[in-house]
């Protein structure tokens, strides 16, 4: 009876070294919601990528993509769409974007297509900014 306790406790004391190493994000906090940080290599120079998201008052969800400092408002999105760990936008330009929410890294993982060519993506939560509120 010992062993299947002890197993017990490795493995209660491995989940929460876990937990506390995973960035924290509120209680009830929406990951999709902030201000997101990724690089793409596209026609062989790397590119910054912005992405900015918002809860809308009506409940959906409001934002932009920008692609460079030059145009810090960015392009707002056409769709917007996030649920059970996935996010999905598109933009004007043939813009589109899908990830998966990553919990241990606090990051999406996935791709931007732009006119049929993908660029895979990890967007991080710009450091300038806080927990998602």
């Amino acid at each position: 009876m010992r062993a299947p306790l002890a197993a017990l406790a490795v493995v209660a004391a491995s989940a929460l070294s876990l937990a506390a190493s995973a960035p924290a994000l509120a209680a009830g906090a929406d990951p999709a919601v902030g201000d997101w940080i990724g690089a793409a290599t596209i026609a062989g120079a790397p590119q910054r990528v912005t992405v900015r998201v918002r809860k809308a008052a009506s409940g959906g969800y409001t934002g932009a993509i920008a692609r460079s400092v030059s145009d810090p408002a960015g392009e707002p999105f056409r769709t917007f769409a996030a649920d059970h760990g996935l996010m999905a936008f598109t933009a004007l330009g043939d813009v589109r974007y899908r990830g998966s929410w990553d919990a241990v890294n606090g990051q999406w993982i996935g791709a931007l297509n732009q006119n049929g060519v993908r660029f895979p993506m990890i967007l991080r939560r710009d450091g300038r900014q806080g927990v998602a509120r």
